[in-house]
């Protein structure tokens, strides 16, 4: 009696899902190299020239690092320079309205430069603490931190630091006023100058400047541009343009006021108006060093385009598929997956009672 056995059978399935699945792994890799325009396996696909290519593909990651690094740098050397050409004009405005009023001790006309001089520190303050990014531009290295200190807060350091400072000259030099009371008021020019002259110096100490009016680090930010240069990218609140600014400031806040005598009030007036000019100049430096950068940069990546370019044409030539030879091999990959699920759906139909 004949018998039926069902291994020639599951020997056709089997080897019929074995294609199906091979078939649609090469499918798979084949609507990827489309995608991606690149071999799936170019290890295998280049053999000895695999090592190269992965070579040029970390020489152009770097190449995208340094670009993606210099466009933050650029964009904080750009707000930089707003941020400077707002101090530059601030300080030009001072010393504008400063000089028209030089030898005038009208009142109204002090307070109009008293007032300038208020609005031009406060917008002075706030530019030279711009961020970006959380980060403070001109704080150096120490950037999580505002790099100048508001004058005008409530227990402002750098103001007691100047009212220790006056009240100490004024006991030293015994200067005292019609009531016996030592006053700014009975200051001379020579005694001016030499107040001035004094303070000037305390700015220009670095502790004094530290504890009273900066948080910034004197150490500015550095970059790498490109494989070669690591430049200086950044400047800070403590260069000499800005301790003179506060310090012409609060020499017209605190001392206008005091109802000087005209000798005495002469000596600020050409002492505001010198500091004023050096600022200008000063600041007008910063911005010429950072615009030698921006131009540096923009320049470096000038050189790293091009070289991302020839790179990425020649890896894409390396790596690179035909996709117009692919899509042919992938219409006809997709058909023998067709014609296989078709002769696997018929194959299970088959049946031995179909013949008795």
């Amino acid at each position: 009696m004949m018998k039926t056995t069902d291994i020639s059978m599951l020997s056709l399935h089997k080897r019929a899902s074995s294609f199906m699945k091979e078939t649609s792994n090469k499918i798979n890799k084949s609507y990827k190299e489309i995608i991606t325009e690149q071999h799936a396996d170019f290890g295998t696909k280049l053999g000895m020239r695999a090592a190269e290519t992965l070579e040029m593909r970390q020489e152009i990651d770097c190449i995208k690092s340094f670009l993606n690094n210099n466009a933050l740098t650029e964009t904080r050397l750009d707000l930089s320079q707003k941020a400077l050409e707002n101090m530059a004009t601030t300080a030009q405005d001072i010393l504008n309205t400063v000089s028209v009023a030089s030898g005038n001790s009208n009142p109204s006309m002090l307070e109009v430069v008293i007032n300038t001089v208020k609005d031009g520190l406060s917008s002075f303050t706030g530019s030279a603490n711009t961020s970006a990014n959380g980060k403070y531009i001109f704080s150096g290295i120490n950037s999580g931190v505002e790099p100048l200190k508001d004058y005008f807060s409530k227990d402002s350091l750098a103001k007691k630091a100047f009212d220790s400072a006056l009240k100490k000259f004024l006991e030293d030099n015994n200067i005292k006023g019609i009531n016996g009371e030592t006053e700014p008021s009975a200051m001379n020019g020579a005694q001016m100058l030499d107040f001035i002259n004094q303070l000037e110096k305390s700015f220009a100490d670095d502790k004094y400047w530290s504890e009273n009016w900066s948080n910034a680090s004197s150490k500015n930010i550095y970059s790498r541009i490109n494989k070669f240069e690591y430049r200086e990218v950044s400047t800070n609140v403590n260069v000499d343009a800005v301790r003179k600014f506060s310090l012409l400031s609060v020499l017209s806040v605190e001392l206008l006021k005091k109802d000087l005598g005209k000798e005495a009030l002469n000596i600020i007036n050409e002492k505001v108006v010198s500091y004023a000019g050096q600022v200008v100049g000063g600041i007008n430096e910063q911005r010429s060093n950072l615009g030698f950068m921006q131009s540096r940069i923009h320049k470096t990546n000038m050189v790293l385009n091009n070289q991302q370019e020839v790179l990425q044409k020649y890896f894409s030539q390396l790596v690179g598929v035909n996709r117009d030879e692919l899509s042919v091999n992938l219409q006809e990959e997709i058909m023998r997956l067709d014609l296989s699920y078709s002769m696997t759906a018929k194959l299970l139909k088959l049946s031995i009672a179909n013949y008795l």
